[in-house]
């Protein structure tokens, strides 16, 4: 959702809250940074994201209203937005991703694909 947030560049805060045992066990296992998808691409934080005990009705609704009542902060968080939209390329993923994966297994299967 937060990607699609993103490709409307709608100002988003997401939040993260699972079980306790599964935030645990993911916070051994992760390795990034960040959760949300946008943040993830920018490899910065793009979107304020808030998980388990820091997602509060108070620290969200604080996010929301510095977005929407900031537009110079709204702007700017729009261009960061296009940026990584910018990074998903145009339409033919679905193809690219293909290619990416033939290329991995079979180079000779690519090249008849095309790539």
């Amino acid at each position: 959702m937060t990607l699609e947030c993103a490709l409307f560049r709608v100002p988003t805060v997401a939040l993260y809250i699972t079980s306790p045992l599964t935030y645990w066990i993911g916070r051994r296992l992760a390795t990034v940074h960040y959760l949300a998808m946008p943040n993830l691409l920018a490899g910065t934080r793009v979107m304020p994201e808030f998980l388990q005990d820091a997602a509060t009705p108070e620290n969200l609704a604080d996010a929301a209203t510095e977005l929407l009542h900031h537009p110079v902060l709204r702007e700017a968080f729009r261009r960061k937005l296009d940026e990584v939209v910018a990074q998903l390329g145009g339409p033919g993923a679905t193809r690219r991703a293909a290619l990416a994966i033939a290329r991995l297994d079979s180079p000779a299967i690519a090249a008849k694909l095309g790539g």
